[in-house]
Order: C-alpha cells, then sequence, then structure tokens
C-alpha cells in the first residue's frame, strides 16, 4: 500500500488585525482646536500675546507629534495564521516579528475602561522563548475577537507540530 502524504496549509492567513490609532487622530484633532481657540482669545484681547502665544505653539507642536503618530501606529498590522502570529510595523522601513504559537504559554488581554468602549486593548503573549520573553500587541482593535482567536489556535498549532513532529 502506497504512502499517502496530505498536504497542510499552516501558514494561511487565519486573520488581520491594526493597532489601534483613533485616540492619537482625536488628540491631535483635540489639540489642534485648542491652539485655534488660543491664537483667537490672544488677538482678541482677553488673554495677553505672551501667554497665548507660547501654549498655542506648545498645542501645535504636540498636534504635529500625534499626527505623525498615528501615520506609525496605523500602520502596526497582526496576522494570526495556524502556526504563527506575524507582527508588521513601520512605513518606510518595515520591520517583521513573528512568534510560534507553539512558543505561547500565556495570553493576557488588558483593557482600560476607555478601551474597553471602544473596544480596544493590549495582547500580552508569554512565551517560553528565552531571547524573546513576553510581546505586547497593541492596543489592538476588535482586541477580544483577536484574543479568541489567539486562545482557539494555540492547541492546534501545537497538535499540528507534534504531528510533524512525529513522523
Amino acid at each position: 500500500m502506497p504512502l499517502q502524504l496530505r498536504l497542510i496549509k499552516s501558514d494561511e492567513t487565519r486573520a488581520q488585525f491594526r493597532a489601534d490609532a483613533r485616540p492619537r487622530l482625536w488628540g491631535a484633532a483635540f489639540c489642534g482646536a485648542a491652539a485655534i481657540v488660543l491664537m483667537a482669545i490672544g488677538y482678541g484681547g482677553s488673554l495677553p500675546p505672551v501667554l497665548a502665544g507660547p501654549f498655542a505653539a506648545a498645542f501645535l507642536l504636540w498636534t504635529a507629534y500625534l499626527a505623525l503618530t498615528f501615520v506609525g501606529s496605523r500602520s502596526e498590522r497582526y496576522t494570526l495564521t495556524a502556526a504563527r502570529v506575524e507582527i508588521e510595523r513601520g512605513i518606510l522601513k518595515k520591520r517583521y516579528e513573528n512568534i510560534e504559537l507553539w512558543r505561547v504559554r500565556e495570553v493576557v488581554l488588558e483593557q482600560t475602561v476607555v478601551e474597553r468602549i471602544r473596544g480596544a486593548g493590549r495582547i500580552t503573549l508569554a512565551s517560553d522563548n528565552a531571547g524573546q520573553p513576553s510581546i505586547v500587541l497593541g492596543p489592538v482593535i476588535q482586541a477580544r475577537r483577536f484574543y479568541d482567536q489567539l486562545i482557539a489556535a494555540i492547541p492546534k498549532s501545537a497538535a499540528l507540530t507534534r504531528a510533524i513532529d512525529s513522523r
């Protein structure tokens, strides 16, 4: 009887998630509006221009910082496959990290009250890898769904790894 080989696609994408960058965008809008209001108050004479100018400039600088970090946060992607979690970061310079799911020992989901309202959260993957003992993902959009899919994928990955190793 001939041997039957069965191809197992372990790296097909199961789910993709993005980092939550919305708070930075809202913060940039708020700081920009505050700078405009301070400039208007300074020109109106209600506040001395000596005070209004530096405060408005500080808010404008903070707006620029939040806008730039928004773009960087928006470019983070997390891809879950049957065998690993791949983390892609960067705009001009890309950095790819991955962690094998069979190495993950613990998955922790942390959410603040505001993150719970928005459906976001931070996921920490603790592994037995000495070089990279834990990875923090996030804040991630749809964090609970990502967390549930991770929890479900880890035992399957371990079983798949054992099946491949036993051959």
